[in-house]
């Protein structure tokens, strides 16, 4: 989901009402601790604030209330006397320019805008170019040279697709028509925004593409807030597109919908599965399950959802759903689980053998994202994050389904080898013991109910995260962000500083020394002074037994702490394997687009030759 209708304390933000953190710990009527993780940030939100009130932000609008709230001091480790501004790297970097892009990496955004912060900050440059974030990537089954993906679009409240059928060496961007009044809407489109989470799949021989998205927005009273998952088909490749179908919608406080996905069988059919946040009447958090409907006529017409987590997990998110070539439907999904209180989570994968009636529930690997496994985030949602980073972070399991061997596929990133992690060892995350050390976790099925021994994908000093997953013809790659190669190149980047965290104190004249790094990088081995990152990742041929060396996609580290004062970069990345079984990855990245736009989150994708 967009961060511009995340946040209820920074806007307007009926899109935020349900949105979660991570999974573990459920409400105080089961027993669990106070301070629960999953709940959602809308109406019992922390400081009351109005979920329905106000216009939809922009990005500017973020960066002026971040720049109006600085932090104190002892919350970047530093003299807590003083106050800090936390600002984007495209403010300091306007006049930084990175390296061109190397073979086969482009950036997909063409016609990016800027726009002007509301209050610049002292001798800052004043303006950044509109941000896209969130995506995912699928390839033409027949042509590798046919791509497309999707991001959370902030150049205007829409949704948007780029498309190339160059194998990337060109792009053009595609806006949805008819899903919010700025792209001509009709019908109860009308009364929603663009609310993010934009995902794609194609039909098996390629004729029809299909785009699933959120539309959200606030009502006439606090009462009421209008929540969609909608779907829009293509025929043509992704270059035109039908006008939406909103598949389930509520017009109530008490419900919402959040982190749909879609997928294709083999016989045509869709299905989208989604989260569907509930509320109990005291407008407290209800229950998260996992919801499931499908269309037998190309995205027509939709049944009626059928719920696809089990009654033992009430608390959900990140769900996939995927089709076997024996018409199997899986679907994966994170969710708290019982015997702990709610306080760790689990893979769990639900199957399917007729259409999405009826469900069997299994439960895989244990994820290690409890309450104490990483520091929460500085001046933001107060979310989990990484050490001497900003960007909220999640561990939803990232799943494919092989559609030549039918075996499932599943990653994701823990951080379960930092000596504080685990709800069993009690407190919070200890910096004391070293910065955060996720690693990507990767398990395959072939039946739904047995899985393969847990491979540990990258070592912990790497600190990988977001991994996304792909299958096809028995090869597997499995993508993420790391910070392996910015941390092996050492140092801040060059006198820029462009791989520096930056603050402001409150009230200085002009920017002499504002890069300031916080206690939480440690100390000694593990001091970190470097907060660039890069994507990457990993290819098997022999269906995940074993896997190659990691290839880099992005050919330059870049800073995240770019846009939203670091704390937002999307909730997942992308991957794909074409037609002639090559990689294709989709990520954030951070660099703009070198000689045509200063630093500022963008849309890059790397083709493997």
């Amino acid at each position: 989901m967009s961060l511009l209708t995340h946040l209820p304390r920074f806007g307007r933000l009926s899109a935020a009402v349900f949105t979660c953190v991570a999974l573990g710990a459920a409400l105080a009527a089961h027993g669990a601790p106070a301070g629960n993780r999953f709940k959602p940030v809308g109406p019992d939100n922390a400081d009351g604030a109005n979920a329905e009130a106000g216009e939809r932000w922009t990005a500017a609008d973020y960066e002026a209330y971040a720049a109006a709230h600085p932090v104190p001091g002892s919350a970047l480790g530093l003299p807590a006397a003083n106050s800090f501004l936390l600002f984007s790297q495209c403010r300091a970097l306007a006049g930084v320019t990175y390296a061109a892009f190397a073979a086969g990496e482009n950036d997909a955004i063409v016609g990016d805008t800027p726009f002007a912060f509301a209050s610049a900050l002292p001798g800052l440059a004043g303006s950044c170019f509109n941000p896209q974030n969130e995506q995912n990537i699928v390839t033409h089954p027949a042509n590798p040279n046919h791509l497309v993906t999707s991001a959370n679009e902030y150049r205007a409240n829409v949704h948007t697709v780029y498309v190339s059928t160059d194998r990337g060496a060109s792009w053009r961007n595609i806006v949805l028509p008819g899903w919010t009044l700025e792209s001509g809407a009709g019908g109860v489109f009308k009364n929603v925004d663009s609310c993010g989470d934009p995902v794609l799949a194609f039909s098996p021989g390629g004729d029809r593409l299909y785009y699933a998205g959120l539309e959200c927005a606030g009502g006439p009273s606090p009462k009421q807030s209008r929540s969609g998952v909608a779907v829009a088909v293509s025929t043509d490749g992704g270059l035109s597109w039908s006008r939406p179908t909103m598949v389930h919608y509520t017009a109530t406080s008490n419900f919402f919908h959040d982190k749909e996905w879609i997928t294709v069988g083999p016989d045509g059919g869709v299905h989208l599965t989604w989260t569907w946040f509930q509320s109990t009447p005291n407008g407290k958090f209800g229950a998260s399950p996992i919801f499931h409907a499908s269309s037998r006529d190309g995205g027509l017409s939709w049944s009626e959802p059928h719920q696809v987590s089990a009654s033992a997990y009430p608390y959900d998110q990140g769900s996939i759903p995927a089709v076997a070539p024996d018409g199997t439907l899986y679907v994966s999904f994170i969710a708290a689980m019982p015997e702990t209180g709610y306080q760790a989570d689990a893979v769990v994968l639900a199957r399917s053998r007729d259409g999405g009636l009826t469900w069997t529930n299994t439960r895989g690997p244990r994820i290690y994202d409890d309450f104490n496994c990483y520091p929460t985030q500085i001046g933001g949602q107060g979310r989990q994050t990484l050490s001497a980073q900003n960007y909220r972070i999640n561990s939803f399991p990232s799943m494919a389904v092989d559609a030549d061997t039918g075996r499932v596929h599943i990653a994701w990133a823990d951080n379960r080898a930092h000596p504080s992690c685990g709800y069993e060892k009690g407190g919070g995350f200890d910096p004391t013991l070293g910065n955060t050390q996720n690693q990507v976790h990767y398990v395959y099925t072939d039946d739904g109910e047995h899985f393969s021994a847990d491979q540990v994908l990258n070592p912990p000093t790497d600190d990988t995260v977001f991994p996304a997953v792909a299958a096809r013809g028995g090869k597997v790659m499995v993508g993420y962000y790391t910070r392996r190669h910015a941390k092996a190149a050492g140092g801040l980047g060059g006198a820029d500083m462009r791989c520096a965290l930056r603050v402001v104190t409150v009230g200085q004249a002009g920017y002499a020394d504002g890069t300031l790094l916080p206690a939480s990088f440690g100390s000694g081995i593990n001091r970190q002074t470097n907060v660039c990152i890069d994507y990457a990742g990993r290819m098997s041929v022999d269906g995940g037994q074993t896997f190659a060396a990691e290839t880099r996609f992005s050919s330059e580290s870049s800073n995240p702490w770019t846009l939203f004062t670091g704390s937002f970069i999307g909730d997942y990345t992308g991957t794909a394997i074409d037609a002639m079984g090559r990689g294709v990855a989709v990520w954030t990245d951070f660099r703009g687009q070198p000689g045509v736009t200063p630093a500022n989150q963008d849309t890059v994708v790397r083709v493997q030759p």
